[in-house]
């Protein structure tokens, strides 16, 4: 069953949107639970710091080889 719901998902979402959808989904999780235990802010900046560098070079890398980063319209690319 998850075989089949993966392959008619399969290159439907781009990327980013995924991003995005994880961090807002990772910010309300956060608001509630605030409380529970402080946040370690040092390791937080750290790691959007290092994953923001990660995504820009990713994106650059997409336009230096002259591709996309949206997945929708990949067999158009590879034909």
């Amino acid at each position: 069953m998850s075989q089949i719901a993966f392959t008619s998902l399969e290159h439907k979402i781009p990327p980013p949107v995924i991003v995005g959808i994880s961090g807002l989904l990772n910010w309300f999780v956060t608001r509630w639970t605030y409380d529970l235990f402080p946040p370690p802010w040092l390791l937080i900046g750290a790691l959007v710091i290092v994953s923001g560098l990660v995504g820009l070079a990713g994106v650059l890398r997409c336009q230096r080889c002259q591709t996309t980063i949206h997945s929708c319209n990949l067999k158009k690319l590879l034909y």
